[in-house]
């Protein structure tokens, strides 16, 4: 029964991976914006006007430097496809691994991690993110996975916890994190599994070592809070009351999305309730595939200790909640469970096909502003300097202007999607506010295109729906901006 599971897993995980190939289009929060800064790393484009493009080697993230080959090959809006479903493949895989090595899959309970993976992180475009989470549950399974570790071992994971880092800083944490937690459910488990794994390691360096590793990680978590928050959080929220509705798995709309919820959230109570009833009956001992539940528990009290505006900021909240809860989606198949709860499996795949569908349906939505996009785009003078106005009330399409900017022969001077420019002459006060408020503030623009200042701006393109801007004072462009229109060349 557990290799057809397994073999059954991994069909599901690839399949799963595949899905987003066949939407009609596809869009995340941030996505957009690191296919820009692949597409300008690339391509740094420059002209006459007085402003370009700056994006170093040394600013990529580690998903802008896997978008750059595709966004070459492939176009904008595909290579963001591409990049999302390698999101879902790395991930699954990753957690796939994990369940094989410590013996994770006596049960059906794992194949709840597949509607997990749709999960907030990926709705916002958080690909890094993601990816280090991918890498350090790689290295956990690698390393527990080990009889006896030696220090040659310890070395490789240091090394690739230094690799995680690149890819995200957060990612060298939780591995300190799973590792710790997978000793320490080996040493309380039982000292002759921990005497067979580590002979010559007496039980009090262990905790020696936790301890330091836990102090260590406190302080730079603390040191990322702690930095001076460059905007305040649109809203604060309520971290217990997010983890009972599952916030960190919803996506666009609670009021479609809740029944998909509660029902999600009732088969993974049920696969906890199964899993700790058999453990409970048959097996009291701990087990090393408990440092899945131990890791969860920490990051969900991290989750609502860890509180002030850095971390709302940075969703931190959503990222450790949804983490935990693949972590115990992950921890459900330690115990075998009797043939009748195997029913939970055809349930969660037809409940994931049905999610799945309405993704696809909901992101289809994106299509028709694709193709508005790219006839802009092709209505664009090569080599112009346009600044975008988004008109677009939809909070997921936020990001849009970045495929402009990606399809545009020229410069689109779109501060919102976090690109750097060098200008030819020195920056006003006005554009330093511009850039730095990233375009919430159009008061400087009128002033700027009567003087004649560098940059020349060629063109102001409204982005959104239909091509105008009737709901410009709910998002900032004041009244000075709407008399620019008879500007637009």
């Amino acid at each position: 029964m557990r290799s057809i599971i397994v073999r059954t897993a991994l069909v599901l995980v690839l399949l799963n991976a595949l899905a987003p190939l066949f939407f009609p289009a596809t869009i995340t929060l941030d996505g957009p914006m690191h296919v820009l800064h692949a597409s300008a790393w690339l391509d740094a484009r420059d002209h006459d006007q007085g402003i370009r493009y700056h994006q170093p080697f040394s600013h990529l993230s580690a998903d802008e430097l896997l978008l750059a080959p595709l966004v070459r090959t492939l176009g904008p809006f595909h290579a963001h496809t591409v990049m999302v479903a390698l999101v879902l493949l790395v991930l699954g895989l990753a957690s796939w691994r994990v369940a094989q090595k410590l013996e994770l899959m006596q049960n059906a309970g794992p194949l709840l991690v597949l509607p997990v993976l749709w999960g907030w992180p990926l709705l916002l475009g958080f690909f890094s993110f993601l990816l280090g989470i991918a890498l350090a549950l790689l290295a956990w399974g690698w390393w527990a996975g080990l009889d006896r570790p030696s220090l040659r071992n310890a070395g490789l994971l240091f090394v690739w916890g230094l690799g995680a880092m690149y890819v995200h800083r957060a990612a060298p944490l939780f591995l300190i994190l799973l590792v710790v937690c997978h000793e320490l459910t080996m040493l309380i488990g039982g000292r002759m599994g921990w005497s067979a794994r580590w002979p010559r390691v007496p039980p009090w360096l262990l905790w020696a070592v936790v301890i330091g590793l836990s102090a260590l990680g406190g302080l730079r978590i603390m040191s990322l809070l702690y930095e001076n928050a460059a905007f305040e959080p649109s809203a604060v929220r309520d971290p217990s009351t997010d983890l009972l509705q599952l916030r960190p798995l919803l996506l666009f709309a609670k009021d479609q999305e809740q029944p998909y919820l509660i029902v999600l959230g009732a088969l993974l109570l049920i696969a906890l309730v199964l899993t700790t009833s058999a453990r409970g009956f048959r097996d009291r001992r701990i087990q090393r595939a408990d440092a899945a539940l131990l890791a969860a528990l920490v990051l969900i009290t991290a989750s609502l200790v860890l509180r002030n505006p850095n971390a709302d900021l940075h969703y931190v909240e959503e990222r450790t909640q949804w983490t935990a809860l693949l972590l115990l989606v992950l921890w459900t198949g330690s115990a075998a469970w009797s043939r009748m709860t195997l029913a939970v499996a055809p349930v969660a795949i037809g409940l994931h096909v049905i999610r799945t569908v309405h993704i696809a349906k909901q992101m289809a939505g994106f299509h028709t502003r694709q193709q508005a996009l790219e006839t802009q785009a092709q209505e664009l003078h090569p080599g112009s300097t346009v600044v975008p106005v988004l008109c677009d009330g939809n909070w997921l399409y936020l990001h849009q202007t970045a495929f402009l900017a990606t399809l545009h022969d020229g410069v689109v001077w779109t501060p919102i999607d976090h690109m750097r420019f060098r200008f030819a002459a020195p920056a006003t006060s006005a554009m330093i506010a511009y850039d730095f408020k990233k375009a919430k503030d159009w008061s400087w623009l009128e002033d700027h295109l009567n003087a004649g200042r560098s940059p020349l701006v060629d063109r102001i393109v409204p982005v959104g729906p239909d091509g105008t801007c009737q709901a410009s004072d709910t998002i900032g462009m004041g009244p000075a901006c709407r008399l620019l229109w008879s500007l637009d060349k």
